[in-house]
């Protein structure tokens, strides 16, 4: 507690924008990782994210930070906002990430939907992403769902195997 006393004294005096943001950040991450305050480091992340001024490493620490405080919600929107600034790829692991988090963990399928969806739309061939939201489709008996899925698979994959197998899992679900 002393040390976060300590850091946001010295905030006021930073003699650059730069300075000032790593003091920030510094007080955050002590915030969260020493338990004082997480939703405090959390206010303070989200006025650093909002300004503009984070990192993709940043807007991932910032992400986990509201996922251990069940704000999925928001780890959601910055997950997107961290999109925009990856590769195509990364971004759909991220959002496949977060969506088992949804799944096994919270057991929140519709927002563990949403992200699988969301990865999916960066890369369609995102095999987990892919996997669990069957999985979510057949557990609730969504036939035109899964059919959806499983063309918009017939368009992206090009294995011979894979192919015939996506096929026979079409032709069964009616």
């Amino acid at each position: 507690r002393q040390l976060d006393g300590v850091i946001e004294r010295l905030v006021p005096f930073a003699e650059t924008p730069r300075e000032k943001l790593d003091l920030l950040i510094m007080r955050a991450i002590n915030l969260d990782v020493n338990g004082h305050d997480p939703a405090m480091a959390i206010q303070i992340l989200d006025e650093v994210c909002g300004e503009g001024k984070a990192t993709p490493f940043l807007l991932n620490y910032y992400c986990d930070l509201l996922k251990r405080n069940d704000q999925i919600e928001e780890a959601m929107r910055i997950t997107k906002k961290a999109a925009e600034q990856l590769h195509t790829e990364e971004a759909a692991d991220r959002f496949a990430n977060l969506g088992c988090y949804c799944l096994e963990i919270l057991k929140k399928n519709d927002d563990a939907e949403e992200c699988f969806r969301m990865a999916l739309s960066f890369n369609p061939n995102q095999r987990t992403a892919f996997e669990n939201l069957e999985l979510i489709l057949r557990a609730r008996n969504d036939f035109v769902g899964l059919a959806k899925l499983y063309l918009a698979r017939l368009d992206v994959v090009m294995d011979a195997r894979v192919r015939a197998s996506i096929l026979y899992s079409l032709a069964t679900i009616c």
